[in-house]
């Protein structure tokens, strides 16, 4: 559906908050003392110039943003293995799960782009599942289109055996992930 709604091109920034606890309350209204691990968010709209803060209550617990692009967040889980996404809209408050990846990670890089008429994920990263395990660095990708088109997820390179990704440092230009 997101990629159904006309592009205003606008750009807008967002500030993650990680860890941020809000505390549970009581029936009575008195402050439970325990806390549930949450997200908030700035988004700054420079056209204006004006600040919007906004929370993601329903990110579940041990998710981590990854990306983001064409006004969607890209949230990956934390837990060793083949790794859940999510695709959130943060001013709709929608949550679209993509299907689990293929190749066991422990922290790969995840790149996002989102045109009008696709959305393109790409993880990269080694595929083992322990800190002291061989490396075998590839990518895989996932693909879909407003047509209603989606590919599942593919290997679609292996990388050097000595390079070295960084968590989180992948972007995407000229219709290319770099790392």
């Amino acid at each position: 559906l997101y990629l159904q709604v006309p592009n205003k091109l606008h750009t807008w920034f967002i500030f993650l908050m990680q860890n941020v606890r809000a505390a549970s309350m009581t029936s009575d209204g008195i402050n439970s003392r325990r806390y549930k691990p949450t997200f908030e968010a700035y988004l700054l709209n420079p056209d204006e110039p004006s600040w919007h803060r906004i929370h993601f209550p329903m990110i579940p617990p041990g998710y981590s943003p990854a990306a983001s692009s064409g006004g969607l967040i890209c949230w990956v889980s934390n837990e060793p293995g083949s790794k859940s996404l999510l695709l959130s809209n943060p001013i709709i408050g929608s949550i679209s799960p993509l299907p689990p990846t293929l190749v066991p990670r422990l922290f790969p890089s995840v790149g996002l782009t989102v045109t009008n008429a696709s959305v393109d994920v790409t993880v990269a990263g080694d595929d083992m599942v322990s800190p002291y395990a061989v490396k075998n660095i590839s990518s895989e990708s996932f693909h879909l289109d407003n047509g209603g088109f989606y590919s599942v997820w593919g290997t679609t390179s292996c990388l050097p055996r000595l390079c070295s990704l960084e968590s989180g440092q992948m972007v995407h230009a000229r219709g290319k992930f770099y790392c």
